[in-house]
Formats: structure tokens, sequence, C-alpha cells
């Protein structure tokens, strides 16, 4: 590879660092050489956990090679990406979103075959967060996760065992607002624990968007844009501000920062 062309790939097990990965001076492959690999990432202390844990595993067995991990927070990460890349100044390895990824592909390098083809790449991983590394019928890099809020419920079972809610799902909306308010926890008139946190800014869109479709509505118009001024996107609302009315969540207590456990 070049230095001019990292590799934005989301960090599957850093095997990318085995394997082609340069150095920022665009010398001799890094880690065959030796050297030191600069790793971007953004802030989010799970995933930084584990792919220093990752790095250190893998220095272990290759005493020659350093692994340099640099974290910044969301907004000043997607400042650095658009100036560095441009300029050529970039990181080894780049962990990026899916949605991010083919906008930045003419500075980026595929992913080496000997790590992984696109055959491979389509077998190990679900269309859906394998599609955002795939640009032009090529692969940029492999996914480190999927979101769930878009169709999935995620359940603490031990809270759902001690409030006697069953784990098998739910048929309707009105069956899991029930066991929701099983799961809510008030103390002197105030929520101390959500029985359903969805207001967070990706829970709030991705269930609107989900209930729409749901609902047999669509959240687009003919031309192409968005529309929320339909009976069916109505209705969503309706449900969703339910379990505020009927204290599920406070939306003011629980938000993207407060009170979120989601990065734990």
């Amino acid at each position: 590879m070049t230095s001019r062309s990292s590799l934005a790939i989301a960090m599957v097990a850093l095997a990318l660092l085995a394997t082609g990965c340069t150095s920022s001076d665009g010398d001799e492959d890094a880690a065959a050489a030796g050297g030191t690999i600069t790793v971007w990432t953004h802030t989010n202390k799970s995933f930084n956990k584990a792919y220093q844990e990752l790095g250190d595993a893998y220095m272990a067995e290759n005493e020659d090679v350093t692994i340099k991990f640099e974290t910044f927070d969301y907004d000043s990460y997607i400042q650095t990406l658009q100036t560095s890349l441009p300029a050529g100044n970039e990181a080894d390895v780049l962990q990026m979103f899916g949605s991010w990824t083919c906008s930045y592909a003419d500075n980026l390098s595929t992913v080496p075959d000997d790590v992984s083809s696109m055959s491979a790449a389509e077998d190990a991983y679900f269309p859906g967060p394998l599609g955002g590394y795939q640009c032009d019928d090529q692969l940029y890099g492999m996914p480190q996760e999927s979101n769930v809020e878009y169709g999935a419920t995620l359940v603490n079972t031990a809270m759902a065992a001690d409030a006697d809610v069953a784990l098998d799902g739910w048929e309707t909306f009105d069956e899991f607002k029930v066991d929701a308010k099983k799961l809510t926890v008030v103390e002197d008139d105030a929520i101390t624990r959500a029985g359903y946190h969805f207001t967070t800014n990706d829970g709030i869109s991705y269930s609107l968007l989900s209930l729409i479709l749901q609902n047999g509505g669509s959240y687009l118009a003919e031309d192409g844009t968005f529309t929320f001024q339909t009976p069916e996107a109505q209705a969503s609302m309706e449900l969703m501000k339910s379990f505020v009315d009927e204290q599920v969540v406070d939306p003011t207590l629980f938000t993207e920062t407060a009170n979120w456990v989601g990065d734990c």
C-alpha cells in the first residue's frame, strides 16, 4: 500500500495489522518490517478497551511492531478525517462507520485479498452492516458493529427475571408495554429506571421510521423526499408518546448522555 491511502477498516481483530498496512512515511510494510502502526478511532470506552487488548496481544506475538492508538471525540474525528485524508497525512488504520466510507474511497485502500476476499466477507457478515464498506464492487473495510435500534429490543435478562417478564417476545405493543411498566422503577415521583429506554437520538429516529413501516406506511414521498404528514406517522408518534405519558420513560432524564448505559 502507499502512504496516501490508508485502510478504512473497522478493527476486525486488528487482522489487517498483520498483512499490509503501511507506516505513514510510506516505507516498507510496517507489520512485516517492524515499526509503528498508528490507529485512529473515535472515543468509546468499550471499543477502545477492546482495541487496546487486541493490539497488546498482537504486539506480544510481534515484538518488532508497535501499535499506537489515537482517539478523538466524535465531532473532532469527523473534522480530522475531512482534513487529513485529502492531505494524505492520515493514520495507517482508520475506524470508520460504514456510512462514511464510500465518500472517502478515493483516499482509501481496498482490503488486501490475503486478509479477506469480497465473497468471504459476504459469507461472514450480514448484508446491512457490510454494505457500507462496499463501494463500486470493491471492499474497503469490515464492520465492527450493527446498530440494533432499528428492529430489535435489548432486554436485561436479570432485571426481566426479577420483574417476572417473559423473554420470548411480544405479539403486540400493548403486551410489550405491560412488561415495560414492570421493569420501570419510580422513586419519589421520579423515574429512576426506565422500563423502555428509547429516548436517544438514534432510538427515537429509528423507532419512528420502523413504526411507520410496521403500520403499513412509508416515510418517503413519491419524489423521494421525507414525509411525516401521514396517518401511519401520526399513529407511530402517538405510540411512542404513550410510553412517556404512562411513565415508562422520562425523556428529560433518560437521554443520549444522561442515564445512558449503552456504552458500558
